[in-house]
């Protein structure tokens, strides 16, 4: 059922102490996808958001 539902908080939610990655990571697995895999599909987005050296940082620090 959660698969059919979606949920967009007023606020976004960012755990401090994880960096941009383990955020997506979290969220992938949360989703019940191949965490591996959607990294990897990640990849060219982070890249084209000029944010592949700042992924590995506090996501609250972007």
């Amino acid at each position: 059922m959660k698969r059919l539902i979606g949920f967009l908080p007023d606020e976004p939610v960012y755990y401090s102490y994880m960096s941009g990655k383990e955020v997506l990571a979290l969220s992938a697995a949360m989703h019940g996808l191949d965490v591996d895999q959607t990294m990897k599909r990640l990849d060219p987005l982070i890249a084209n958001l000029n944010l592949t050296d700042e992924i590995h940082n506090y996501a609250e620090e972007y």
